[in-house]
C-alpha cells in the first residue's frame, strides 16, 4: 500500500505534536509492510530519508489547504493518507483514504480558544 504520512508538525508546532510524528514516523519505516512518502513542507534534519516528499507552499489559510491539498497529494499514487494534525483537508473529496489524528479536543470542550478555531475544529472533526 501507497501511504502519504503528513509531517508538518515536524517543521513547526507544538513540540508534542512534533514529538508524536517523529515517533510515528520511525515506528512505520521500521515496521516496513508498506511503501511511506514522508510528506512535510520544509527541508529538516529529522526526515533525511529518500521517501521525503516536501510539499509546493499552499498560499493561504485553513481553507487553501482544504481546496488545494487533495490534488497536490493526489498525483503521488497514494492509496492512504495519514495527517498527524488536526485541520487536515477533509471538507472535500480526494483520490486516497485519510486518516487524522485528533490530539487535541480543548477547542471543542473549553472556552479558552477563538471563535474561528472552535468553527474549524468542528467543522473538521465532525466529518
Amino acid at each position: 500500500m501507497n501511504v502519504g504520512l503528513v509531517l508538518e508538525p515536524i517543521d513547526r508546532g507544538s513540540p508534542g505534536f512534533r514529538n508524536y510524528a517523529y515517533r510515528l514516523m520511525r515506528a512505520l519505516l521500521e515496521d516496513g509492510r508498506h511503501d511511506y512518502r514522508l510528506i512535510h513542507r520544509r527541508p529538516s534534519p529529522l526526515i533525511d530519508d529518500p521517501r521525503e516528499y516536501l510539499m509546493p507552499g499552499i498560499p493561504g489559510g485553513p481553507l487553501s489547504k482544504q481546496l488545494a491539498q487533495p490534488f497536490v497529494l493526489g498525483r503521488l499514487g497514494l492509496d492512504l493518507m495519514h495527517d498527524v494534525y488536526h485541520f487536515p483537508p477533509y471538507l472535500f473529496p480526494s483520490p486516497y483514504a485519510r486518516v487524522m489524528t485528533i490530539g487535541d479536543l480543548t477547542p471543542l470542550l473549553l472556552e479558552t480558544h477563538t471563535s474561528r478555531n472552535v468553527l474549524w475544529h468542528k467543522l473538521l472533526v465532525g466529518r
